[in-house]
Parts: structure tokens; C-alpha cells; sequence
């Protein structure tokens, strides 16, 4: 079986339904699974999921980061790529924008494990002008080429 490493930035609505449904299909099959996550936008679910997690014997890293730039980011992916070393996992899965940026970024430090992105959506796909849509579109088109994509809408 593999071991697989969940990143999700939130902890809420689709996404994490999507990491939620996804957590419980690899755990029923005997994979061997890890989460990183945040609980800045977070649910009730959230920690069920993660004491799930910790009760099939995976690991857990609570990255604190919003969905936006900014300076917790750093410390972040710091925080990741310790524990994605750690766990040495076959799979790194992101999902949502600052997930994918924070894993895709792992390959560009050495880490080697197979990276996954599905975007759910990101941030610039809205059209918006401005700087927060120049940063989210700017980080798609330096990193877009790093791992596999999966869409889950003809949008993305």
C-alpha cells in the first residue's frame, strides 16, 4: 500500500469534503495516510477528520495559513518539507491554491515524492483584477508545470 501525504489549506466547504471523502476511500483500502492542513478556515469536521487521521496511525501538521499570500507562508513550507522528509511519503496530494503552491514548491527543494495538485477552483480563475489575482496567477504560471493537475471542471 502507499503512503499518501493530504494537503488542503481549508478546512471547510468543498474542498474539504472533497479531502474528507478522499481521506476515508485511502484509509478503507489500507493506505497509509497523512494530513497537513489548516484550521484558520475551519469546520467542526476539520478536527474529526484529523483525530481520524491520528487513529489509523498517520500523521498531522497544522500549517496555520489563509487562503492569501502571506507572511506565515514562509514558515509554512518550512514546516512541510520537515514533514513531508519525515514521513517519506509515495504521494503528496494539494488541494486549493496555497496547498498547491506550498507542495509544488517541495519539488524545488529536493523533495521527491510523486506531487499532486487539484486546484478546486484557484483563486484566479475569477477574472479579478488587482494584486491578489496578479500574485495567485503568477505563482499558477511559475509552478504549473511542476507535478500531475487534476481538474475537476472544464473551468480549471
Amino acid at each position: 500500500m502507499s503512503r499518501v501525504l493530504l494537503v488542503s489549506e481549508p478546512g471547510l466547504d468543498g474542498v474539504f469534503r472533497h479531502v474528507e471523502a478522499l481521506t476515508d476511500f485511502l484509509l478503507q483500502r489500507g493506505h497509509e495516510v497523512h494530513l497537513a492542513y489548516s484550521d484558520v478556515r475551519s469546520s467542526d469536521r476539520l478536527a474529526l477528520l484529523v483525530e481520524r487521521i491520528r487513529g489509523a496511525g498517520g500523521r498531522v501538521l497544522n500549517l496555520r495559513v489563509g487562503n492569501a499570500p502571506g507572511p506565515s507562508d514562509m514558515p509554512a513550507f518550512l514546516r512541510l518539507r520537515k514533514f513531508a522528509r519525515e514521513i517519506n511519503p509515495d504521494v503528496i496530494h494539494a488541494h486549493s491554491s496555497k496547498a498547491g503552491a506550498l507542495v509544488r514548491g517541495l519539488r524545488i527543494v529536493g523533495v521527491r515524492a510523486r506531487l499532486i495538485y487539484t486546484p478546486h477552483a484557484y483563486f484566479g480563475m475569477s477574472g479579478g483584477k488587482g494584486m491578489k489575482a496578479l500574485i495567485f496567477n503568477s505563482i499558477e504560471r511559475a509552478l504549473g508545470r511542476i507535478g500531475t493537475t487534476v481538474n475537476l471542471s472544464e473551468g480549471e
